[in-house]
């Protein structure tokens, strides 16, 4: 399995050359080096996160997308944005696009709700989210009843 630089490089540059921009003139408009892109594509070098997020904004991608965490390239969308798009009126402000969309993917992985069909794995996650807020006091006293048993082991 190839590594999250390598992930990212390839798909910066298979989208930057989607749009026809040459790296000089993606690396200008993203204040960075040319030879600082040229490795990133490469998979060379580590992308510090604000970097990240002014790629993905640039080439209209999700963050999740460019580090591999989906693989569909969606339109970039803010946290607030995003959630509030997927129904969730009310979510912890600290909560990260990147947790939703890990939220997401565990779901699907554990065939809890459908990657086919996106609108209704939005509703379910809603559905799953309102059911664990609504439970948080039985989930808290089942995390303490396991870290218990760890302790105990």
């Amino acid at each position: 399995m190839r590594n999250e630089k390598e992930i990212f490089g390839k798909r910066i540059k298979e989208e930057r050359e989607k749009l026809g921009i040459s790296r000089e003139d993606f690396a200008k408009k993203n204040d960075i080096t040319y030879s600082a892109l040229s490795m990133y594509e490469r998979g060379e070098r580590s992308v510090r996160d604000e970097v990240k997020i002014k790629i993905a904004k640039s080439l209209n991608i999700s963050l999740d997308y460019l580090i591999g965490l989906i693989n569909e390239p969606l339109p970039y969308k803010d946290v607030e944005q995003y959630l509030v798009g997927a129904g969730m009126k009310h979510y912890p402000r600290n909560i990260a696009l990147t947790q939703y969309s890990k939220l997401k993917n565990d779901l699907v992985q554990n065939d809890i709700i459908s990657q086919i069909d996106s609108e209704n794995s939005d509703e379910r996650i809603q559905a799953i989210v309102q059911i664990l807020v609504n439970n948080k006091s039985f989930i808290d006293i089942l995390e303490k009843q396991l870290k218990e048993d760890k302790n105990n082991s």
